[in-house]
């Protein structure tokens, strides 16, 4: 079985599911697609041997909202807008590989709306309470809730 993993290109995006990926590896062809190129996910991808393409060449011109945005406006701004510029290229991707299922970090909505318009089988992973996420870089929920 062919397992794409689509995910943001922060480390801690990468690192819910690492665990997940390396024990799939040990059976199926495993794939993480990455928006972008960034060098600590990238890191702990050829850490654990598995197989990556990033989309774009480099990161997309977003901006994150001012100082404590609406939930709205973070994702309007934020993770929508990235998806919006990933999923054609990463249309172009999964079809070339021609995964059996997708599993697609709960943030990145590229990798759903991809699956979606292929038709092939999604489910979803992460968590804001993930112990290995990165408190600070993940506004709003930096609440402190992983402690």
């Amino acid at each position: 079985m062919r397992v794409a993993i689509c995910s943001l290109s922060d480390f801690t995006y990468v690192a819910e599911c690492l665990d997940v990926a390396t024990r799939l590896a040990t059976r199926h062809e495993v794939r993480y697609y990455l928006g972008y190129h960034q060098q600590p996910a990238v890191d702990l991808l050829d850490s654990r041997g598995l197989s990556y393409e990033t989309v774009l060449g480099a990161p997309p011109a977003l901006t994150m909202p001012a100082a404590a945005p609406s939930t709205i406006a973070l994702f309007t701004e934020f993770f929508f807008a990235q998806a919006a510029a990933v999923l054609p290229g990463l249309l172009d991707r999964l079809s070339g590989w021609r995964p059996d299922v997708v599993l697609c970090h709960l943030r990145d909505y590229a990798g759903l709306n991809g699956a979606a318009a292929l038709g092939i089988p999604a489910v979803s992973f992460g968590s804001h309470t993930n112990p290995v996420r990165r408190e600070p870089d993940d506004p709003p929920f930096g609440a402190g809730l992983c402690r």
